[in-house]
């Protein structure tokens, strides 16, 4: 059982999206982050290998899209769902990638996989919570989890 350290993605997420995007991350209280009818996007990486788990970064669709608007070089109202899409998926990728560097090796990370909409939930089956942190952004909210897989727990598995 690994927990990741609050400070630990306090300061890889600070650091990529200060340098990446050119935006501050407050920290902020993860119970009021997110409200289920906002449209959101959630994107998630996943790590295998010496740790099995997951990384996963949800926000706004508005903060999704100031973050396109500096990637791509284009007006935030004009940012493309795949722009938007592209954008946390790059996010959720290298603070993937930052929070692999600080688990057993060797570990390989996944291609990002993006969902956007609203009222939905996303889950990561045999899991437990190894660290999670909540921020604002432009005053938009932002909550960035790992996942460990947790042997413990059974898979479901579908019938033959």
């Amino acid at each position: 059982m690994t927990m990741i350290a609050d400070e630990d993605i306090l300061q890889i997420s600070e650091s990529i999206w200060s340098s990446v995007v050119g935006l501050e991350l407050q920290p902020a209280d993860p119970s009021v982050v997110h409200a289920r009818d906002a449209a959101t996007l959630a994107g998630c990486v996943h790590i295998t290998g010496a740790w099995k788990g997951a990384v996963a970064l949800h926000c706004s669709e508005r903060l999704a899209r100031q973050v396109a608007a500096v990637m791509f070089d284009v007006d935030a109202a004009l940012a493309t769902i795949g722009q938007t899409q592209d954008a946390v998926g790059e996010l959720v990728n290298m603070t993937g990638g930052n929070l692999k560097a600080l688990l057993p090796e060797p570990s390989q990370l996944s291609l990002p996989t993006v969902a956007q909409g609203t009222d939905f939930t996303t889950r990561v089956p045999g899991s437990r919570l190894a660290g999670q942190m909540a921020f604002r952004c432009l005053g938009e909210p932002v909550l960035v989890t790992v996942l460990e897989r947790d042997e413990s727990i059974p898979l479901q598995r579908r019938p033959s």
